[in-house]
């Protein structure tokens, strides 16, 4: 056993720590009714450099420092690897009630153990960012209350659950190395070891064992003595709990209220401790003084998905405006994006990132959500202190979630309810992309109870094609990849010497790049509107390709043998032209394997893959209304007229390539960051935010 020395007094040590940072105004009443305490107030990245900081040679802690490490990946001063000897067989396993899967890091979450660990190592005092000292009470007279100046043995002040019999830890005070808390290590390095032994058998792991709060209890009443238990009491109808102490209040009727005399007060079922004076809305003095966060991921490429880049063309379109713009990410992403920023990330463009640790730092007067969701507790603490929150939608939410309940994949549901009072919206505002308006206005409106849905203007740039293009810095440009350049147009246009030849020279191949992930967007219309073209005129045909049809092998994302029943006796399947492929950068997959792309969506009529194809100039039939005017349109479910398109483009397009391109650059243009009308259209969208009653 590693020996402490005797510390007779809890050190004059305070500190907090959550995922989404301390609000200010806690943080000020607590340093006001602590004088004399060393306040410290530990973030994401502060943790991760203590424990890499930390040789620790002490036995009890020494196998959890290693597993936390190992599962947040943080590279220990001194050594050149973060890689565990462990196989990834072993940091994972399954719950014992269903088939999750849970790894390691969800059996260690850094706060939460950082808390238990700093106080045994160090001693001192922890506080929950929903607990306040009550008004009239300062930290020092409730930690040295009832304490005798010759008593050196060790101290630790928690509170008991009037609910069950396990610890609150919203509040503990210890001095270092107390025996309660050695236990609580070492029964997390249990249940860590357990859940290893589970994983080298392929067993499931029962998550029940790792109830630290009712080890923590036990381990209280058997070390009684050196252990002071704090009790707590829930008012009628309230949201908050009374903290006080038992001591006080043995002698005393317990049914009378005027009783208890107050330590603590904690407001358990929001955190949301009451600011006094209540703050009125943030009003921004000017526009470079509008400071706007944008909840955001940070993938392994930028641009590898439409959400990633709505929200780096939104941060642009905030910046042209003159607003001061953040991209608002994870924790763990900012430690990642701190190590190496994602391939298509320009730095000098994008210069403002901060993590959910600094959320109640960075004074933002908007928290614009994205993909990236916010806990409703940090959303409802910056709501509070005055904080516009608008979630921005830029999916389909009304069919996912048809499709959740009636297939039973993905998830339903809707984030938007405030879910303490479930009757109103957490939302000051919900903004749909055109596209989500006609089937989610009123089901957003409905469910969220958000009584402002309003259109947000589409935003779109060549941005993302041309940092992909870039990646490899080999000098390629993306005018590489217009259809005129990369089609050779003007070869195409000379005559050939032989029929053979002239009709080979006129057959297109085809591409279908509808993800397959929803109704909304798969290949089987674009693949019924192909075999009608190819019915009509073969010899325009040379070949289509359905691609997202699979990420490994076929079958592994879509029923191969249902496919197989419906397509097979098509002329293109019996002529041996249809070909299944899995996932391209679809303007690279055009320049060197296909001619038109094929597009059918319902529900989606906006997608970032026809702004592409217009931008670079190649055909493509698409039924989207809302951009009709680019490309090659055809309405709704109308698949015969869309096979009547599709031969159209094809016989034509090579002539008037080039005036198509010039045309449909004109079109995109509104869609672009740099367009006036649309950055007009956000600005007044964030007047009304602000300052509209």
């Amino acid at each position: 056993m590693h020996a402490f020395k005797s510390v007779a007094m809890i050190p004059k040590l305070l500190f907090q720590t959550h995922e989404y940072g301390v609000p200010p105004h806690v943080e000020h009443a607590i340093r006001a009714r602590a004088p004399g305490w060393d306040y410290r107030h530990y973030a994401y990245e502060d943790i991760v450099s203590y424990f890499a900081a930390l040789q620790e040679d002490d036995p009890d802690c020494k196998p959890l420092h290693d597993a936390i490490c190992e599962a947040h990946e943080i590279a220990r001063t001194g050594t050149t690897s973060t890689t565990s000897t462990t196989s990834t067989t072993s940091t994972t396993s399954t719950t014992s009630t269903t088939s999750t899967t849970i790894k390691l890091i969800d059996l260690l979450q850094l706060h939460d153990v950082f808390v238990y660990y700093h106080l045994y190592k160090t001693g001192g005092t922890y506080m929950d960012t929903g607990v306040i000292i009550h008004e009239g009470r300062s930290l020092s007279e409730i930690v040295e209350e009832n304490k005798k100046e010759d008593d050196d043995r060790h101290q630790l002040i928690a509170i008991e659950s009037c609910l069950t019999p396990v610890i609150f830890t919203g509040f503990m005070a210890c001095t270092p190395g107390h025996p309660v808390m050695r236990k609580v290590i070492q029964h997390i390095v249990g249940y860590v070891d357990d859940f290893r032994q589970c994983c080298r058998n392929g067993t499931n792991f029962d998550v029940a064992q790792m109830k630290v709060s009712s080890i923590m209890h036990s381990a209280c009443k058997e070390a009684i003595e050196t252990v002071r238990l704090l009790a707590e009491r829930i008012p009628p109808n309230e949201a908050w709990a009374t903290i006080y102490d038992k001591d006080e209040d043995k002698d005393k009727d317990k049914d009378e209220d005027a009783a208890v005399i107050p330590l603590f007060k904690h407001f358990f079922i929001d955190k949301l401790v009451p600011i006094v004076p209540p703050l009125p809305p943030l009003s921004p003095r000017s526009v470079k003084d509008t400071r706007i966060g944008i909840s955001a991921a940070v993938p392994s490429h930028m641009f590898n998905n439409g959400i990633h880049q709505n929200t780096l063309y939104f941060y642009d379109v905030l910046k042209n405006i003159g607003y001061t713009p953040y991209l608002v990410v994870t924790n763990t992403d900012y430690a990642k994006f701190k190590k190496s920023p994602p391939d298509g990330w320009n730095r000098s463009r994008y210069e403002n990132v901060v993590s959910f640790s600094q959320l109640h730092r960075t004074g933002f007067h908007a928290m614009v959500t994205f993909g990236v969701q916010i806990s409703h507790i940090a959303l409802q603490q910056l709501r509070h202190a005055g904080v516009k929150l608008v979630s921005y939608v830029c999916g389909n939410e009304y069919l996912i979630n048809s499709e959740a309940i009636l297939y039973s994949h993905g998830e339903s549901g809707s984030f938007e309810q405030d879910k303490p009072n479930p009757r109103t919206s957490l939302f000051d505002e919900v903004w749909l992309i055109p596209q989500m308006m006609e089937l989610n206005a009123t089901y957003k409106r409905t469910l969220s109870r958000c009584a402002k849905v309003i259109e947000a203007p589409f935003i779109w740039s060549p941005e993302g094609m041309e940092t992909i293009v870039q990646k490899d810095g080999n000098g390629t440009t993306l005018n590489d990849f217009l259809y005129i350049n990369a089609k050779n147009v003007n070869e195409k246009n000379k005559p050939k010497s032989t029929a053979k030849s002239m009709a080979k020279s006129m057959a297109k191949s085809m591409a279908i790049f509808d993800p397959n992930i929803s109704i909304m967007k798969w290949f089987l219309p674009s693949f019924v509107l192909c075999e009608r073209a190819y019915q009509l005129a073969p010899h325009l045909m040379d070949r289509v390709y359905i691609t997202n049809a699979f990420r490994e092998k076929i079958g592994d994302t879509m029923n191969a043998k249902k496919i197989e029943n419906t397509v097979r006796y098509t002329d293109l399947f019996l002529d041996k032209r249809v070909f299944f492929e899995k996932r391209f950068i679809t303007f690279e997959f055009m320049k060197t394997h296909a001619d038109v792309a094929v597009f059918h969506q319902w529900g989606n009529p906006l997608n970032y893959i026809y702004l592409e194809m217009a931008w670079l100039g190649y055909p493509f039939v698409h039924n989207a209304h809302l951009c009709a005017d680019l490309g090659y349109y055809y309405e709704g479910y109308n698949l015969e007229q869309g096979a009547e398109v599709l031969l159209g483009a094809m016989m034509k397009h090579d002539a008037v390539a080039r005036e198509y391109l010039r045309i449909n650059r004109e079109r995109v243009d509104r869609y672009l960051p740099t367009n006036a009308a649309l950055q007009q259209k956000y600005e007044k969208m964030f007047d009304d935010l602000f300052f509209a009653p």
